[in-house]
């Protein structure tokens, strides 16, 4: 290696970075293994680098006599290795006895240092801005993720709840198995206890057996009187219901009526009227009549009072005709208004009657069909109380005929001991 380093500057430069106890001119001249330790282990830290399994300190302590820590520093170097060709004799006897020649090593890793942390200044410090709007941007992405966690963890407890509750509601019912398992157990013991009980009584148990199914068809006869208690009920609504549309239609017949006696009253208006008219004619002739003797008798003064008077009288009665013609006929007017409503009211009347007469066909088809149900229900029961009164009567004479039978049996097996008794 023919590089030559200038110590001094070198000098400098290590002293500038690390301060003026960290090197002397002794270590740069006659290198020492602790001094090579301490060097490489302080720039690998400031750059970064972590050696696994050693710390800064025991890396650089002098005491520390351990092979491994040579190699790892050893290692780190290599692994950095900024300038291949001054470091391609470098080895571990390097670190451990390292030679004069061997602080070219020194010198190159120093300039490795200053061009690192310049080309830090120079091309990482301007980013430092779109880092922390990077960062900024990541702590809200962060916020977020933990404001989610959160949401994720309230339902993650929510589940666990419900997950507890379900673990516990099947302990409940595993415990509900178990308690129905040792009821079914003693249910079996009380089965097999009575199973003899059971052989003994087989011809009782036909008999129950039969009453049993007298029981059913008692149950059937009363699911069907109560099915006929629900058509009873059914058939009373659609009663009150027939009611309340009578009650409808006897209102609307009255308003009819009533509609009708208004038709009426304007027939008497229009017959009125058509004898103003017919007065109005009258006195119209009246008047030329008048006039006429008017003439006749303005040739007579002795005449003139009576008929004027009974000229003024005329048009007297005539100005009340023309009045009382003019009232009527308002009224007519009003009341054919009132007529041709009472007209369209009764039209959408008659339509109203011909639905509900459409409903209430279906209604009493109804009702006679849930009548013929009834009568046939009703015949049914009678039936089956006719078939119940006398299964009962045959359920009395052989159950008679069975306690008899039994009492014979009895007898005979009193008897039988009786003579067990006399011949012991």
């Amino acid at each position: 290696m023919s590089v030559r380093v200038n110590n001094q500057e070198l000098l400098n430069n290590l002293r500038e970075k690390h301060g003026s106890e960290f090197v002397s001119m002794s270590d740069l001249q006659h290198p020492t293994s602790e001094f090579m330790m301490r060097y490489f282990a302080t720039v690998i830290a400031q750059l970064g680098i972590d050696i696994k399994g050693m710390s800064h300190h025991e890396l650089i302590d002098s005491d520390y006599k351990d092979i491994s820590a040579y190699i790892q520093v050893y290692k780190a170097v290599k692994k950095v290795c900024p300038v291949p060709k001054y470091f391609a004799n470098f080895t571990v006897e390097s670190l451990m006895e390292p030679k004069p020649e061997d602080i070219v090593y020194v010198a190159a890793m120093d300039n490795f240092y200053d061009f690192y942390f310049q080309h830090v200044t120079d091309h990482l410090y301007p980013r430092e801005q779109e880092v922390e709007s990077l960062q900024e941007m990541l702590q809200e992405q962060i916020n977020q993720r933990s404001e989610l966690q959160h949401q994720l963890n309230d339902r993650a407890a929510a589940r666990s709840k419900r997950d507890m509750e379900l673990v516990q509601a099947e302990r409940e019912i595993e415990e509900l198995n178990a308690e129905l398992k040792d009821l079914q157990l003693q249910e079996q013991q009380r089965k097999e206890a009575t199973a003899e009980q059971q052989k003994a009584l087989i011809e009782l148990r036909l008999e129950v057996g039969n009453n049993l199914k007298q029981q059913e068809q008692l149950e059937e006869l009363k699911e069907t009187q109560v099915e006929l208690k629900a058509l009873r009920e059914e058939t009373e609504q659609l009663r009150h219901k027939q009611a309340v549309q009578d009650e409808k239609l006897a209102e609307k017949h009255s308003a009819l009526q009533e509609k009708a006696s208004r038709e009426r009253f304007l027939e008497e208006c229009i017959m009125l009227e058509t004898q103003a008219t017919e007065s109005a004619a009258e006195l119209i002739e009246l008047a030329v009549q008048v006039e006429k003797q008017h003439s006749r008798l303005l040739e007579s003064n002795t005449q003139t009072e009576p008929v004027l008077r009974k000229f003024e009288a005329v048009m007297k009665k005539e100005s009340q005709l023309e009045s009382r013609k003019a009232a009527l006929e308002e009224d007519i007017v009003v009341q054919q208004k009132i007529l041709a409503d009472s007209v369209k009211e009764r039209k959408e009347f008659e339509r109203n009657i011909q639905d509900i007469q459409g409903e209430e066909f279906e209604h009493l088809q109804n009702i006679l069909s849930l009548e013929k149900k009834f009568e046939e229900v009703t015949g049914k029961i009678q039936e089956t109380k006719e078939e119940i009164s006398l299964m009962s009567e045959d359920f009395e004479q052989e159950r008679n005929k069975l306690y008899k039978k039994a009492a014979g049996v009895k007898a005979e097996l009193k008897a039988a001991m009786y003579c067990d008794q006399d011949q012991i």
